[in-house]
């Protein structure tokens, strides 16, 4: 049974950077996140165990004492290990300032990852237990989370002080392949009718050749892929939103909340609604597991 510890704090009028939330999670075996995209940084780092972090198709091998980072929009997949899974706390945040820290820290895909001290790691879970721990419900535990925050950061790494402008993302048409391309039309146009042939269309590909090398490529059939996205998509909105699951369902591209229910239930056992009941009960757990 996987143990998962989860705290969501208030929305602010802080701007430049924002914590979210963070957790802590006892992975099962081959427990994963993914093929999906999150709206925002989520900084794990890893306290025992491995497991593996794949992006566009780079893939890296995580061990203790290693942190990876999720940037906001980029399509991702990760994995517990099937032997040695592992165990992570983990932050999420935004703002407008978080590309440019991140950026000053030496994060940007394809680094996604790093290796800390052991002494700094130690420091830093300290700071984690007290995040997971506290409640943001008054004005003075808003500061101090969000101060916290800003200190788990400052240990991860050195500035860099040549500073220099982010650089503007290059046109996905140009500088991408066939593969990633299609993953591209997948994260933009999930929510509507998408189909392999709608894909194929767009990228001025025979349906049938896109099908081949997207399967060899990724491990996966095409269509299958469309539907895992809108899954990972789905359980991102059941917990971060208070939206109905009929509306969930209608902007993750199901046809009717009936065939989102069924299809979900295939994917989790439990509906979309025993689904978010069960995140937010984690969410409400007192005693961290360590």
């Amino acid at each position: 049974m996987e143990i998962e510890k989860l705290n969501l704090y208030r929305d602010t009028n802080w701007n430049d950077i924002k914590l979210r939330f963070c957790g802590h999670s006892e992975c099962l075996p081959l427990h994963s996140y993914g093929p999906g995209t999150r709206p925002y940084y989520l900084m794990h780092f890893v306290l025992s165990g491995k497991g593996r972090l794949v992006v566009n198709k780079t893939e890296y091998q995580i061990t203790e004492n290693q942190l990876f980072l999720v940037e906001p929009d980029q399509m991702v997949f990760y994995q517990a290990d099937k032997e040695d899974p592992w165990t992570y706390s983990w932050v999420g945040f935004n703002g407008k300032l978080a590309p440019y820290f991140m950026h000053r820290l030496g994060f940007g895909y394809p680094s996604l990852t790093k290796e800390l001290s052991t002494e700094i790691f130690e420091e830093i879970k300290d700071l984690l237990d007290i995040l997971i721990s506290i409640k943001n419900n008054n004005t003075k535990n808003d500061l101090y989370t969000n101060g916290i925050l800003l200190l788990l950061l400052s240990k991860v790494g050195t500035f860099i002080e040549d500073s220099k402008e982010l650089p503007e993302r290059k046109s996905r048409q140009n500088s991408e392949s066939h593969v990633q391309r299609a993953i591209s039309i997948i994260e933009d146009f999930y929510g509507r009718d998408l189909t392999v042939q709608y894909i194929a269309d767009k990228l001025g590909l025979n349906r049938s050749y896109l099908s081949e090398i997207f399967s060899k490529q990724m491990g996966v059939p095409l269509k299958k892929y469309i539907l895992d996205f809108r899954i990972t998509q789905s359980e991102e909105f059941l917990f971060t939103s208070d939206w109905s699951v009929d509306y969930i369902s209608q902007i993750c591209g199901f046809n009717s909340p009936s065939y989102f229910s069924k299809i979900f239930k295939e994917y989790h056992g439990i509906s979309p609604t025993e689904y978010r009941k069960s995140r937010h009960k984690r969410e409400h757990q007192t005693v961290l597991v360590k």
